[in-house]
């Protein structure tokens, strides 16, 4: 038996008239709609909410997902951090354990660092060497704050593994 849905069936005469008819989004009902956006939401936040973790003041999962994108790309973090964030040999701090080096660990505090950086004189590496501002990218202030949620997020995450 074949099963239809507003998805599988677009484009046919049945499904346009269903969207019409039921003055729907996508010509989804209502109810299903609203499933879906709760479940989304629900998954958006279960990671850190298992946990009993609730992301600081203005930071959403979604600002995590776009750090840890932006981390992994533009921001070029993971050149001194390493893909997984635990330290790119003896170079970027382990941002993975419980251990912080330049600040508290708090998000705003995050925040302050990535944007005026470590000077060379602070630098705990076994190079010496400083953390730029922004790490040296041209991130905006809109993704500092995402990759630092991303950040604030890794040691609450890795304590669950």
């Amino acid at each position: 038996m074949a099963v239809s849905s507003p998805v599988s069936s677009v484009g046919t005469k049945e499904a346009n008239s269903a969207i019409v008819s039921s003055n729907s989004s996508w010509g989804w009902p209502l109810a299903l709609r609203t499933a879906v956006a709760m479940f989304s939401v629900t998954s958006l936040s279960v990671s850190l909410a298992a946990q009993g973790t609730a992301l600081p003041q203005g930071v959403t999962e979604e600002m995590v997902e776009e750090g840890e994108q932006i981390f992994q790309g533009s921001g070029t973090c993971w050149v001194c951090h390493g893909k997984d964030a635990a330290g790119a040999q003896g170079i970027g701090a382990n941002l993975t354990d419980d251990e912080w080096w330049h600040n508290d660990g708090s998000y705003e505090a995050i925040v302050r660092t990535i944007q005026e950086g470590v000077p060379g004189d602070k630098a705990r590496n076994a190079h010496g060497t400083m953390m730029p501002p922004r790490g040296g990218s041209q991130i905006s202030d809109e993704q500092l704050r995402a990759v630092a949620a991303y950040v604030w997020s890794l040691r609450r995450r890795s304590k669950e593994e």
